[in-house]
């Protein structure tokens, strides 16, 4: 039975003894799970009773294997690749400290921190393996070296960790509050949304999913050596988002370096080059996934940090990638195609037609066209995989269990907002707007920006003029501060009036977007 089916069951079912509020909280669990339906006020579905609890003893020497923190923070520091005015601070900050207890600073030369490092990699984490691959084009095998970390070398040291498998949410959960009238569910983490809870109605009953997050992106672009990389990042799903998405032990893991083909230019725009381009990033990404493949399938019984055991199914959830990444691994044609969706397969002409649903690509049936158009001859093959705009590449995912590339690709928010609508539109008007203005407003503008308060999660900026060019994550954060901080300044500006009011609409149209 789907999702939508049990909810339709389900939404309006209430505890004999609980009488609902506005904003109260049900949670469905999945039935696999064994649990039964909880009902929340909404502050105590804020607060601690919604999280996991650790009952284990906190560790007292977190650093270790550093013989103490002021070892580890000062090691720490020297790894950077070079100090700014605030590393140089902190330096300076260590260095008081070390004058103050002495004892605590026990490194004495390089070898001594070399040997602590290299511990610290054996306990703590899973090195990077070196291979090559080798991809024939025109008669003739290319090599190419690929580094990779073994992804589920990466996720038994999660499960491992008894300060961290505790936060992981091991089944689907279907959330919802009462409005007033009725149950309405929302969806708030990915084990609170559909394909969590159908994904796992197809895994045997007493399976635990941990679910991947993976993320490619060319413009990380790397070099070290000899050689040129871009890298791809894995996250556990299972996890809370401010720990997924963050950078410490359970943040996100780099599990491998893509690489880069240098450019021929007698070769660039033919058909057999750009398949062979995709062939080495597929090829690439397979040795990536290796080492989850096969207990995707089969799972693997484990005793976790807790001391609970569990049957481990590792399975790709998300692919999170720009559009250029995107069609790469949809093996689509790309934006001039006639089918330019790596979800759909909506003609190119009629992306603005909201008003339609059209066919969803799936791995049964790309699948089916790939190897039906196998068996054809070079003009029919190219005829029938046209019409899906499909390349003539064989899809690592497709080879992944329960992983549908097509469904785990979604829009690409960041990009298309904060980094394109904000970044290379809105923010643009914004300058121009402000320097009609004049110089003084230029000024104001900034000092509003500076003025606004601090807060968690969000940058602080000094000023905004002189932006040129950030992440995705600052422009979004811009976009927050900067249409209150016009008001003051655009406000009593009549002549440019008519100017302010288009920019702050298309501010209200992207923020509520």
């Amino acid at each position: 039975m789907e999702l939508d089916d049990i909810s339709q069951q389900n939404a309006h079912a209430v505890d004999a003894n609980f009488v609902p509020e506005v904003d109260d909280i049900k949670i469905e669990f999945h039935p696999k799970s064994g649990k039964g339906p909880e009902f929340l006020h909404f502050d105590d579905y804020l607060g601690p009773q919604n999280k996991p609890q650790n009952d284990e003893v906190p560790n007292d020497e977190p650093w270790e294997p550093f013989h103490s923190r002021l070892d580890f923070e000062i090691a720490e520091l020297m790894l950077e690749s070079h100090l700014n005015a605030e590393q140089s601070t902190a330096l300076l900050s260590l260095f008081r400290k070390v004058i103050k207890h002495p004892d605590d600073f026990t490194l004495s030369n390089t070898h001594d921190l070399e040997c602590i490092w290299t511990d610290a990699h054996r306990t703590r984490g899973t090195g990077f393996e070196h291979k090559l691959i080798a991809v024939k084009y025109k008669d003739k095998d290319i090599i190419f070296p690929l580094s990779t970390r073994p992804i589920w070398n990466w996720i038994e040291e999660l499960v491992d960790e008894p300060n961290v498998v505790p936060l992981f949410r091991w089944d689907a959960e279907c959330h919802y509050h009462w409005d007033g009238s009725g149950w309405e569910q929302f969806i708030d983490e990915p084990w609170t949304a559909d394909d969590w809870w159908n994904l796992q109605t197809k895994l045997p009953d007493g399976a635990s999913p941990v679910f991947l997050l993976i993320y490619a992106d060319k413009s990380w672009l790397s070099s070290f050596g000899t050689a040129k990389g871009y890298p791809v990042f894995a996250r556990c799903a299972n996890l809370p988002s401010d720990i997924r998405n963050g950078n410490g032990f359970a943040g996100g893991q780099l599990v491998g370096w893509l690489p880069v083909i240098t450019e021929d230019s007698g070769e660039m725009q033919k058909k057999g080059y750009v398949n062979f381009k995709q062939i080495v990033w597929h090829r690439s990404l397979y040795e990536i996934l290796d080492s989850i493949q096969l207990y995707g399938k089969t799972g693997f019984q484990k005793e976790c940090g807790d001391n609970i055991s569990q049957w481990l199914f590792p399975i790709i959830l998300i692919l999170s990638a720009d559009y250029e990444e995107q069609c790469v691994m949809a093996l689509i044609r790309g934006l001039q195609s006639y089918a330019p969706c790596p979800v759909c397969l909506i003609p190119g002409d009629e992306l603005s037609n909201l008003s339609q649903a059209f066919e969803l690509r799936t791995v049964e049936k790309m699948k089916q066209i790939y190897q039906e158009a196998q068996k054809m001859n070079a003009a029919s093959k190219e005829e029938l995989l046209k019409k899906y705009e499909l390349r003539d590449v064989e899809n690592t995912f497709w080879d992944m269990h329960l992983c549908d590339p097509y469904q785990a690709l979604s829009w690409d928010g960041l990009h298309a907002h904060e980094s394109g609508l904000f970044g290379d539109h809105i923010l643009l008007e914004l300058k121009r707007v402000i320097g009609l203005l004049g110089k003084e407003a230029a000024k104001q503008l900034d000092k509003q920006i500076d003025l606004t308060p601090q807060w968690k999660g969000l940058n602080h900026f000094s000023e905004v003029m002189k932006i040129e060019f950030t992440d995705g994550g600052k422009y979004a954060d811009v976009a927050k501060v900067s249409l209150k901080s016009l008001q003051s300044v655009i406000v009593c500006k009549t002549q440019c009036h008519y100017i302010s009011s288009a920019f702050s609409l298309c501010c209200i149209q992207y923020l509520d977007f």
